[in-house]
Parts: structure tokens; C-alpha cells; sequence
């Protein structure tokens, strides 16, 4: 876990400034100040030697763990010096000797930037599917780049809100669906690119396309492709898993965070495992799951209980280091997670996060396959997954067919009709209220909703874990963001991925002789936090809520009809409708307006 930032004009007070900002990220600093650039690190103790590199031609400095560095070593010529070089070394030798073309012979998760001296030329890296994170802002002149929001908002530029993102953000409640930032004019770097600064020119190419490594469209199911499978996931678990750290597993008593744990342990890896519970779920099956897995396994287990007014209280804590508004509240399950990790001395988080979206588990993955198989004639399968499927109600079932084969304009109206209720109309107007997600795009089949979520729809979960994790200077892996993982599911036969109801079943299946069956076979529930009732039985939710409302500030915002928020919380209060999730958006918006764009203190907050 290391920070970068960087401005192309010689500035040091901006620069600290910027370090300052992000230095929860590691204790040692370095910095280049000339006439060109402003460039400061800041890493950890046991990384930093491997992360920054200086000669008389290049810098190259990053955020990055490699996982198959000796493999890199060896395409080198050798000489008596090889076996002591650091990784960074390495990595630049590649550069040197391969040009932009070396990043493609790396695994692992990185950000890596280079300098080149001689054209005051900056090549930053990006890993294929953007786990390690690199923001920008360039406006024609000033180029800032940072592995946080944080650092790029001390360069002194002007804070405005992204007016679009907050409109997508009410509208498909979602977030980094798009390389555009809540804020205006900052950028996510997308993964799998290459960024090029010079002369003033910005310019990112791609150098990774999931679609470019498409090698089969299996339509059989067979042993070889099963087995192919399985040595994707474990070995993806194995290899991110170092040996000169602690690891630790955010266990949350479902099939993936399970998985992961039970594969390591069965290798021989250290891995301890850290949970959280909320008071009202402490005899929920998830965790008995849990302590099943400690009787079994025999692991070090760290939990910490915690109750509904925890969130409100820590609510400018949590924006604060997630830098834009979250859909979920589970987001805060990961941070406390993070927070009981650090205490108990753990140096690397090891997440199952992301794995609903690859093993195609959820609404988005159901409705898609309803709609492959209606468009098939298939009706036979059809009938058969939601007989296997026991969490659809005839309901959902009637509602995602009718959404599904609507036409495009009637869908828009129903997206408008649930989640803009409660905003100014002439803001609403004001919007490109005909863009349409990339991540809810409707796709004809089940691959191509995959990739899709993989190209568009992963970012969220992972930007959750890694403002989490930096926080509190820890690294993480997410092991099943990986890309022969997801080609490898990928060459799966729908049917296969959907068996049973759409549960994961190619992943059941491979960890049978790992996982225990009273965990594998589980039915996956999750912590779903009921913020509906919290929000009518916990006087903090319903008096900061009401302080929203009555402040000047929010009455004279853009974006919110008073009038209508107000009438939606009093009936939500006297139960005269639902209006939780609404209600929760609104919450996390004001309150990122207020403290990043209002009254914007990192300090104080810290």
C-alpha cells in the first residue's frame, strides 16, 4: 500500500500539501521537486524499497505488488547483479528493454509511473481491470495526478460538483460506472491504460481490452473446462497471497470470503480471518457459518460487534475517505472491517468483494438470462431456472419480463418514477437524462452482461475496498478480480453458470473437496442493513435527517425539491410508504456537498 501525487510545474508547498493528505497511506516520504514536476511517494517501511527507483535517466516510482517478479527477472540479461536488483529495478530494465509493451508481461495490481528525464516525459500504468487507483486533472495547462481525490483537491483548483454524476448516482444508484468523478474535471484513470504526458499533451491509450483475450465461446460444459476453472481460482488465491506480510480474510461467512480463506489454508498459507456484526444480527446463519469455519479450519478469528447509530456518528468519517457518496451501506462494513484488521497488526486484506458481479450472481444476471432464453424460445430452461430459483416471487418474476422487453423509453420512465423522487425538476432537466448506464445497459445474453459488468460495473466495490484499506496503511487483494478467472467462467455454457437458480454454482462445485457443505451449500444472504426501519425506530437517523432538512443550505440547493423531501420522509416516518434507499442518497449527497465542497477541512476531519 503505497500514495503517489504530482503536479508539472515546481511547487513544494503544494506538494506537501498534497502529501499531507494522503499520508495514512505510509509513513515515508520522498519527493521530486525541480523546475518541471512536483512528484511525491509516501509507501510503508517494507515496501517502499521496492517501489521507487532513481538513475540518471528515469524515476520510476508507484503502487504496485507483482505478483511474478522472478518470471520478469528472467527475461532480462542476466549478469552478477540480477539476484539484487528491486522490483523497481526490474520493472524499469522491462521498460527499458520492451517499452510500453513491458506492462503486459506483469501480474499483479499496480500503478507505475515513470519519469523520463531527458523529455520530461511521465508514462503512468495502469493493472488490466483498475484495482490500484490513479486520479488526474488536466485543464489545458495543469496536469495533476494522485492516488486519491484528496491530494489533486490540495493543488488548488476549483471544487465543483459533477452534475451529471449526481443525476446517475439518484438515477441508477450507482457510482464509477463512467471514468468521470463527482467531482468536476478529476478523472479515474481507467484500468488497463496508459497515460502519456508531455509537452503539455495529455493523451491514454489502452493497452488492455478483456474482448482482445477472448479465446473460445464454449457451448458444451466438460471436465477440462471445470478443471481449467478451478486452477484459475485457486491459483489466483495462492498467488496473491505474500509470504513477508500478515494476511488476513474479511469473512463474511458466505461462499466467496470462504473460499478464499479455506483454499489458502489448505496451501499451507498463514491466514488469519476478521469479521463484522451488527447487535441485531448476531445469531443470523452468516455468522454461525463463521464459527463453523474456526471449529473446522482451526484460524485466528478477530469480531467486533456494531450498532446502527455507529454509522451516523462516523458518517463525515466515512465520506471523508471514500471521497464521493456510496450506494451502500455495506461500504462501512468494509471500512470497520479495515479498522479491526489494522488493530490486530494485519498488513494485507484479502476480500471475496467483487465476486457477485464475475460469477454473475444477482438481478442484473437473472434478468439478462430470462431475457436470453425468452429471445431463444427457450422455454423449457426458462421454466426450470425459476423453479430452481427460490428468490423470486411470481412478482419479480412478471416485473423483470416486462422490464426486460419494454422499450427502452418505458424503462427510462420507471428508473425516473423510483429513484429521481425528492430532486429539482429543473436540475433533473438540466441533465443528459437520456445517457444511459454502461453497467445496466440491457444486454441479449449472459456473456455479454459479463463482460459488460466487468468492463463498467466492478469499480465501485473495489474503489469501497482500497479507500478502506489505505486508510488504515494496509494493502488488500481482491483475489477473484482476475482475468483467467473471468475467461475461464466466461467459457462456461449459461446454463451452467445459472444452474440451480443463479447461486454461484461453478464455484460450489470446484470447492467441494475444499469448503465444507454446510457453508458451500449455503443459501447466500448477506448483511442487507435495514436503513427502512432505521430511519423510523432510531431517533439519530430521524433527527439528523430532520437537520438536513431545516438547514438554509439545503433548502437553497439545486439538486433537492424541499418541499418533497420533506413530505417523503414524513410519510416514510408515519409508514405511509418506503422511502429508505431515497431518503439514504440524500443523506450521503448533502453530506458530501457540505464537507468536500462547502466547508472542505481534511484537516479537521482527520
Amino acid at each position: 500500500m503505497s500514495g503517489i501525487c504530482g503536479l508539472n510545474k515546481q511547487n513544494s508547498k503544494l506538494l506537501n500539501k498534497a502529501i499531507d493528505s494522503i499520508i495514512h497511506r505510509g509513513h515515508l516520504v520522498c519527493k521530486l521537486d525541480n523546475d518541471n514536476y512536483s512528484l511525491g511517494y509516501v509507501g510503508l517501511e517494507y515496501r517502499m524499497q521496492n517501489e521507487i527507483y532513481e538513475d540518471n535517466n528515469y524515476l520510476i516510482f508507484g503502487d504496485y505488488s507483482i505478483y511474478n517478479i522472478l518470471y520478469l527477472n528472467s527475461l532480462l540479461p542476466q549478469n552478477s547483479e540480477s539476484n539484487d536488483k528491486t522490483e523497481s529495478q526490474i520493472i524499469l530494465e522491462l521498460f527499458i528493454n520492451f517499452g510500453n509493451d513491458f506492462v503486459k508481461y506483469i501480474e499483479g495490481i499496480f500503478v507505475i509511473a515513470i519519469l523520463i528525464k531527458g523529455t520530461n516525459e511521465i508514462l503512468i500504468f495502469k493493472d488490466k481491470f483498475g484495482v490500484k487507483p490513479l486520479y488526474y486533472y488536466f485543464d489545458g495547462s495543469k496536469f495533476i495526478f494522485g492516488s486519491e481525490i484528496k491530494s489533486i483537491l490540495e493543488m488548488e483548483i476549483d471544487r465543483v460538483p459533477n452534475d451529471q454524476m449526481i443525476y446517475d448516482y439518484f438515477m441508477f444508484h450507482t457510482t464509477d460506472h463512467t471514468n468521470q468523478t463527482f467531482f468536476e474535471g478529476i478523472y479515474n484513470m481507467p484500468g488497463g491504460s496508459v497515460l502519456q504526458f508531455k509537452d503539455k499533451l495529455l493523451n491514454i491509450d489502452m493497452w488492455y481490452e478483456i474482448e482482445d483475450n477472448i479465446k473460445y465461446n464454449n457451448s458444451n460444459i466438460s471436465t477440462a473446462s471445470y478443471d481449467y476453472f478451478k486452477d484459475c481460482v485457486f491459483d489466483s488465491i495462492v498467488k496473491s497471497a505474500t509470504n513477508n506480510a500478515k494476511n488476513g480474510c474479511l469473512l463474511s461467512g458466505g461462499l466467496d470470503s470462504s473460499s478464499i480463506i479455506t483454499t489458502a489454508l489448505k496451501n499451507n498459507l498463514d491466514m488469519d480471518a476478521f469479521s463484522i456484526e451488527f447487535d441485531e444480527y448476531r445469531n443470523s446463519k452468516d455468522i454461525t457459518n463463521i464459527y463453523t469455519l474456526v471449529e473446522e479450519y482451526d484460524f485466528i478469528l478477530e469480531l467486533s460487534q456494531l450498532k446502527p447509530t455507529d454509522f451516523i456518528n462516523e458518517l463525515d468519517k466515512y465520506i471523508y475517505i471514500q471521497e464521493q457518496p456510496s450506494t451502500l451501506l455495506g461500504g462501512y462494513i468494509l471500512f470497520k472491517a479495515m479498522e479491526l484488521a489494522k488493530s490486530h497488526d494485519i498488513q494485507v486484506v484479502h476480500s471475496g468483494e467483487c465476486a457477485d458481479s464475475i460469477f454473475s450472481e444477482g438481478i442484473l444476471f437473472n434478468s439478462t438470462y430470462i431475457r436470453e432464453l425468452l429471445m431463444a424460445l427457450n422455454l423449457r430452461d426458462l421454466f426450470k431456472f425459476l423453479s430452481e430459483n427460490k428468490e423470486y416471487t411470481k412478482k419479480q418474476v412478471l416485473y423483470n419480463i416486462g422490464y426486460q422487453t419494454a422499450p427502452p423509453f418505458i424503462r427510462t420512465l420507471v428508473l425516473k418514477k423510483v429513484f429521481l423522487s425528492g430532486l429539482n425538476e429543473k436540475f433533473i432537466n438540466s441533465c443528459n437524462t437520456n445517457y444511459k448506464s454502461l453497467k445496466h445497459d440491457i444486454k441479449p445474453n449472459l456473456n455479454e452482461s459479463l463482460m459488460q459488468v466487468v468492463k463498467h460495473g466492478l469499480q465501485y466495490m473495489i474503489r469501497t475496498v482500497e479507500k478502506s484499506a489505505s486508510f488504515f496503511s494496509l494493502d488488500y487483494r481482491l483475489p477473484f478480480v482476475d482475468e483467467e478467472i473471468i475467461l475461464s467462467y466466461r467459457d462456461l455454457p449459461s446454463s451452467e453458470k445459472m444452474k440451480y437458480g443463479g447461486i454461484k454454482y461453478p464455484l460450489k462445485e470446484i470447492m467441494k473437496d475444499t469448503l465444507i457443505d454446510s457453508v458451500r451449500l449455503d443459501t447466500k444472504r448477506g448483511t442487507i442493513l435495514p436503513i427502512d426501519r432505521w430511519f423510523r425506530e432510531i431517533p439519530e437517523y430521524r433527527e439528523f435527517m430532520q437537520s438536513i432538512l431545516n438547514s438554509d443550505t439545503f433548502k437553497s440547493r439545486k439538486y433537492f425539491n424541499h418541499g418533497l423531501v420533506q413530505e417523503m420522509l414524513n410519510k416514510h416516518l408515519n409508514n405511509e410508504g418506503n422511502y429508505g434507499r431515497q431518503l439514504y442518497k440524500i443523506m450521503m449527497v448533502e453530506s458530501w456537498l457540505k464537507l468536500f465542497i462547502d466547508e472542505y477541512n481534511s484537516r479537521l476531519v482527520k
